[in-house]
Parts: structure tokens; C-alpha cells; sequence
């Protein structure tokens, strides 16, 4: 049974369900009301022609009493009955009962009556499928003697022929009901599924790969929230497909031309021999360049594996910040007079010490410094330098902070040049993976420490680590899961 039936069959049942109960409670009260009424009637009618009755059996005019119960039948459906002291039958309305008269009848309320009380009932006749409502009442003299009694009785054939037509009526409309409710149900489905149905479609389409696919949004309801919310997760796919065919673009345009120059620069070993010693001292340290870009790629991807995974362990202790800068600095002397440009380390002027782990934090500032000799250009300078200064959010702290005099950033870039993968107007043609910055916030913020940047176009950029002097954040060998 598909979904639109069966949200179609639950309306009917609904109506249905609702239709029955609400019917059956209103049948039952108006039938009550009904008898009510005419019981109500009834009696109005006993206390009216009670008052004549009492004075002819006063007077003992029996059949002038029979005659004005005659009239009575014909002015009213009741029937009318009276009886004597006796309880023997005296008069009645009704041409069928002449010949019970003078007899003891025995009918509801006559024995009440007699006894000098006044009430009203119903009663089923079986035998001629009927059900009577009926009062009754004494006939007393003026000293408080009981002459007899007076009984009024209408059938209810008639009021319960009206509620059984009024019940087909109602089934009838009923039954009118629940077919509009179909329609009316088969067309909110329609309307409720349909975009269910381009929703399920499109998502069909994005797990067979096309990452293109959009659901059509035509409402502004929750179904078109849904459908909105799978057209951004759907675009934030084919962006991440993007740019993983970037990065790996990118990666193997790395390795590539790491390996071709390491080939290279073997060959060159090899065809010089050890005749000149400078030419072979120049490649060595090429070769060494190199092979630090290759370690650092390499760490960049084991590093990403981990975060994503969440198995970054870190090894906290007391770490000689001004060391650990220098340190960092000595690796990239080499690459920096390759590219021609001045790299100067400044060491702090008193000790720095936080408590960190060195073997992180010295990637993360080395993926900088790295960034920073990528992006600037011949002639240009790098600083590496380390100050002790409160953090971004009031509390005391070192900043570590690498300033390149390369192009700049622009303003719309800076809060996407951490987003994985991205790279922004300025790298041109330098090929890189787009990982660097990422991992630098990721590491950071593993450490319980954070990263800003400050940049003019045209002048330059600084990008700094804040770590915190006080031993805050992770424990040794505390595992941590960096934002993915």
C-alpha cells in the first residue's frame, strides 16, 4: 500500500470513526429529548382534561364522560383511558377498547394512580413491536377521595420512523463524506508527496553520484525547509568533491615534481662526481630542500588522517618557546636562500616556557613559516618572532608569529584562508595542497590554543599562534578530536 493511499484511508477512517460516534451520541439524545417532550405534553394534556373527567364522574355521567373522550381523540394522537376507583375500565378514546370496558385492565401507572400518585414511563409492546410513552394521574374530589384515574399514552411509532429516516439521512451524508474525504485525502497527498517524491528522486540521483541534482523548493512550510536544507548539503557535497579533486590534483602535482627533482638532482650528482665540490654542495642542499618538503607534505597528510579521525595524540611538557622558534627558523634557512629571500629569527629577550606539546606546536608554526616563503616574493623578508602578550580573550600568553612582506590578503579571503583545501587569489601559480593553514587551526586548537591573522594588501601578512602560559587544556598523551 503506497503512502498517499494509505494517508487518503486514514482521513476516511477519521471521518468515519468521528461521523459514527457523533451520530449515535446525537440520536440517542434527541430521541430522549423527544420523549421528553411529549411526555411533557402528555401531561399537559392529563392536568387540562383531568379537571372535565373528575366533574363527570362526579355527577356520574358515564356516557358523556365516554363522549368526551371521543372528542378528546379526535383533537389529540394520545390515547386516553379512564379508570375507576375499582380499577375497573370506564371510558377510553380509543374505539378498539369498548369492549374491555367494565373490565380490569391491567396497564402501566393504573395501580399508581390509584394509589393516589402522579408519574410518567415508557414501555415496549412486543407483541405488536411498539414503544409507548404515557403519564398518569389520580382523579380526586374536592375532599381528597379518589374517583379513579386518567392515563394518556402516545406510540412512538411515528417519532422513531423519523429518527430512522433522519438516521438514513445521515448515513447517506455520511457515506458523502467519506468520498470527499478520499478526494479531499488523495489530493493532500498529492500535494504532501509530491515533493517527497522529487525529494526521494533527487536523493536517489546524489547517491548514484551526481552530485548536480537539486530538489525544486516551491514552499516555505517544513517540506520546503527539507527541501532547502538537501540543496545545501547536496552543494556543500559537490563542493567537497571539488575541491578533493583539487587536493589530490594538487598533491600528485607535489609529489611529482618532488621526485622529479630529487631524480634530478641524483643525476646530476652522479654525472659531476666529486671533481666540483661547490656544484655538488649546491645540489646536496636542493636535495635536502626538497626532502623537507616531502617530509612536510607527508606529515600534513598523516596529520590530517588523525584529525579527521580523531587519534591526534599529544604529548604535553614544558616547552622553551624561543627554542622551539630558532629551531624552526634553521629549517628553512636553506629554502629561503634558494628563493632568494631574508629569513630572520629574532630571539626573545627572556625565557619563554608554556606547556605544550613542541613536536605539534612545531608543525603548526613550521606549516607558517612555510606558507609565508611560498607567498613572498624574491628580495622579500620573513620574520619568525615571539612575544610575550595577553591573548585575544584577556588571559597572559605567548604570541608566536611569523610577518612575510608578501602581497597580502584580501579582506573577502581571510575568513575562508583556513577552510581545508582552499587557496586564495594571491597563490597564482604556487602549487600547494591547500592543508597547510587547515591544519595549523586544527593543531591549535587541539593544543587549547588559537590563531589569527592580520593583513594589508600589498603590505604584507602576519599569522600568529597564541598559546597560553598556564598549563590549561589537554594532559599528556590525552587523545584529542580536533573539528572536522
Amino acid at each position: 500500500m503506497t503512502l498517499r493511499l494509505r494517508l487518503a484511508l486514514s482521513y476516511l477512517v477519521l471521518i468515519l470513526v468521528t461521523s459514527t460516534a457523533i451520530s449515535l451520541f446525537l440520536f440517542d439524545v434527541l430521541e430522549r429529548v423527544y420523549t421528553d417532550l411529549l411526555a411533557w405534553d402528555l401531561d399537559r394534556q392529563a392536568a387540562i382534561s383531568g379537571v372535565e373527567v373528575t366533574r363527570l364522574l362526579l355527577v356520574g355521567q358515564t356516557p358523556e364522560l365516554r363522549g368526551y373522550l371521543r372528542e378528546l381523540d379526535r383533537r389529540t394522537p394520545a390515547r386516553v383511558v379512564v379508570f375507576n376507583r375499582q380499577g375497573q375500565l370506564l371510558a377510553s378514546s380509543e374505539i378498539d377498547d369498548e369492549p374491555l370496558l367494565g373490565q380490569t385492565v391491567g396497564l402501566p401507572g393504573i395501580e399508581d394512580a390509584l394509589a393516589g400518585r402522579t408519574g410518567r414511563g415508557t414501555y415496549y409492546l412486543p407483541s405488536e413491536g411498539k414503544e409507548v410513552v404515557y403519564v398518569y394521574r389520580p382523579l380526586v374530589d374536592g375532599d381528597g377521595r379518589i374517583l379513579g384515574a386518567l392515563r394518556l399514552s402516545y406510540n412512538l411509532e411515528s417519532v422513531i420512523s423519523f429518527l430512522r429516516q433522519l438516521q438514513i439521512f445521515v448515513a447517506l451524508s455520511i457515506a458523502a463524506a467519506a468520498l470527499v474525504s478520499i478526494l479531499v485525502g488523495l489530493g493532500l497527498a498529492r500535494m504532501i508527496l509530491k515533493p517527497l517524491g522529487e525529494l526521494s528522486r533527487a536523493a536517489e540521483a546524489l547517491a548514484q553520484g551526481n552530485l548536480s541534482v537539486r530538489a525544486p523548493v516551491r514552499t516555505s512550510d517544513e517540506v520546503g525547509r527539507v527541501m532547502d536544507t538537501f540543496n545545501r548539503m547536496a552543494e556543500r557535497l559537490q563542493q567537497m568533491e571539488r575541491d578533493r579533486r583539487a587536493f589530490l590534483a594538487a598533491v600528485a602535482h607535489d609529489l611529482g615534481n618532488l621526485t622529479q627533482n630529487l631524480l634530478t638532482a641524483v643525476a646530476a650528482l652522479k654525472a659531476i662526481g666529486p671533481a666540483d665540490q661547490a656544484l655538488t654542495e649546491r645540489i646536496l642542499s636542493g636535495l635536502e630542500i626538497q626532502a623537507r618538503r616531502l617530509a612536510r607534505l607527508t606529515d600534513d597528510l598523516v596529520t590530517i588522517d588523525r584529525l579527521e579521525a580523531g587519534r591526534l595524540q599529544l604529548q604535553v611538557r614544558a616547552v622553551d618557546l624561543g627554542r622551539l622558534v630558532w629551531e624552526v627558523g634553521e629549517q628553512f634557512l636553506a629554502e629561503a636562500r634558494f628563493r632568494g629571500l631574508e629569513l630572520v629569527v629574532e630571539r626573545p629577550q627572556h625565557p619563554a616556557v608554556a606547556e605544550t606539546d613542541p613536536d605539534r606546536l612545531a608543525q603548526a608554526y613550521a606549516n607558517l613559516v612555510s606558507n609565508a616563503l611560498k607567498y613572498t616574493p624574491p628580495e622579500g623578508q620573513v620574520r619568525l618572532w615571539l612575544q610575550r602578550q595577553a591573548l585575544p580573550d584577556g588571559s597572559d600568553g605567548y604570541r608566536l608569529a611569523v610577518t612575510d612582506s608578501g602581497p597580502g590578503i584580501p579582506p573577502e579571503e581571510v575568513d575562508r584562508i583556513f577552510d581545508r583545501y582552499y587557496r586564495g587569489a594571491a597563490a597564482g601559480n604556487a602549487r600547494g595542497s591547500g592543508l597547510g593553514l587547515a591544519i595549523v587551526r586544527d593543531i591549535a586548537e587541539a593544543l587549547g590554543a588559537t590563531v589569527s591573522v592580520e593583513s594589508d594588501p600589498g603590505s604584507g601578512t602576519t599569522f600568529s599562534i597564541w598559546v597560553r602560559t598556564a598549563p590549561t587544556g589537554p594532559r599528556p598523551t590525552a587523545r584529542i578530536a580536533s573539528r572536522r
